[in-house]
């Protein structure tokens, strides 16, 4: 028996595990009848994928009755054979499918509200042939491609096509992988950006709060030198020779000449400043002076022996000198500084630092006053050189 089948395979249909239809198509018997056929798939209680054929059918009340179909048993299992070795035969054309060379995709920004929308346009290198002016478009059902076109006659055709659904369906996963990984660039790209705008404006607030402190810093340092020439305290001045010789070191930025200097000279110490619990050395300073010049040197520590949990910030030891004239101050300069966020790195530079700071001011040991232990019977404090 002549039977000519043409099949058409719905490869979306196929993959979608939720719909049955795979196929549809025409069936002609002896060049004199000719109808519509549909495959249809299900799977067995075995869990394999079986396919079957449908004919043409019409309802009649509550129930379909055939239109056309085969009462011949032979009949039938000859055009299903064929219609499903026709389906088979458009399933394995995708394999085998050249390669895409490499696919190239720029991104287009369109915001009109239209029911199919350009999102960009793709060039893709394919069987030693490259395709320009593919369109990718979304619509109501999602992406998709459209090939390159001209028009003629009023109408739009493909200027170049795919031979088959495994070759177009090749090149529209591979164009909207593409899509995709340029749409994902772009997205980190401006979020990067966002990140780094934010980040500048947090470091240009950052920097006017700094400019702030520092412009208070200052107004306080113009105070404090009153502060300090009014202190009792001061009881004697030191040689011109030695605040000359500081100066000097200052401007030569020679910080071993001003520790020098320092060390050699007379100098008022301040009480030590402690810790809440007295058991580190927090805050300490020793002035020179001459008629109308001050150099305060201090002594900071921010490490606690209390500390269990590492800081988020820096624990820092530090010598800084300051240096005063005419009621303002006029250079600051840290001497010695050392710094860590491990709680045992700071013990050790603490007890670095304060062993150079003891031997820099000729003091053995710092003893820890007796009003440290009872702050409910300590005075008004009198401002001294060495205390911020």
């Amino acid at each position: 028996m002549n039977i000519d089948v043409s099949i058409k395979l719905d490869e979306e249909s196929a993959m979608n595990p939720e719909k049955t239809e795979v196929a549809s198509g025409w069936v002609e018997i002896e060049d004199c009848i000719k109808f519509p056929v549909r495959v249809r798939k299900y799977t067995d209680k075995e869990g394999a994928l079986k396919m079957f054929v449908t004919y043409p059918q019409r309802r009649n009340g509550e129930k379909y009755e055939g239109i056309v179909y085969p009462h011949d048993a032979e009949v039938r299992n000859e055009i299903e054979e064929k219609v499903l070795n026709a389906v088979k035969k458009e399933a394995v054309k995708g394999i085998g499918l050249p390669p895409v060379e490499s696919v190239r995709v720029s991104i287009v920004k369109q915001n009109k509200a239209t029911p199919v929308a350009l999102r960009g346009f793709a060039t893709v290198k394919i069987a030693g042939m490259t395709i320009n002016g593919i369109t990718i478009k979304e619509g109501k059902q999602g992406l998709f491609i459209q090939m390159p076109q001209y028009k003629s006659g009023g109408e739009y055709r493909d200027t170049v096509y795919g031979t088959n659904k495994g070759i177009h369906a090749l090149m529209k996963n591979k164009v909207l992988e593409a899509y995709d990984e340029v749409l994902k660039g772009e997205q980190k790209h401006q979020e990067e950006k966002k990140e780094q705008e934010q980040t500048e404006q947090q470091e240009k607030q950052t920097e006017q709060e700094a400019q702030k402190t520092e412009q208070q810093t200052e107004n306080t340092e113009q105070e404090k030198l009153s502060e300090i020439k009014a202190v009792s305290g001061i009881t004697h001045l030191v040689s011109n020779s030695y605040i000359d010789r500081f100066i000097q070191n200052f401007q030569e930025q020679d910080k071993q000449g001003m520790l020098e200097v320092f060390s050699e000279a007379e100098k008022e110490i301040a009480n030590a400043a402690f810790t809440e619990n007295s058991s580190a050395v927090r805050l300490q300073g020793a002035v020179m002076a001459d008629d109308n010049r001050v150099i305060d040197v201090s002594f900071h520590n921010s490490w606690d022996p209390r500390q269990q949990i590492p800081s988020n910030d820096y624990l820092t030891q530090k010598i800084e000198a300051r240096i005063y004239a005419d009621g303002s101050i006029k250079g600051f300069i840290t001497l010695v500084e050392k710094k860590s966020k491990s709680l045992k790195n700071a013990e050790k530079n603490y007890n670095e630092v304060l062993s150079l700071w003891k031997e820099l001011t000729k003091q053995e040991r710092i003893e820890i006053p007796r009003e440290q232990h009872k702050p409910e019977t300590r005075q008004k404090a009198v401002p001294v050189p060495g205390f911020r």
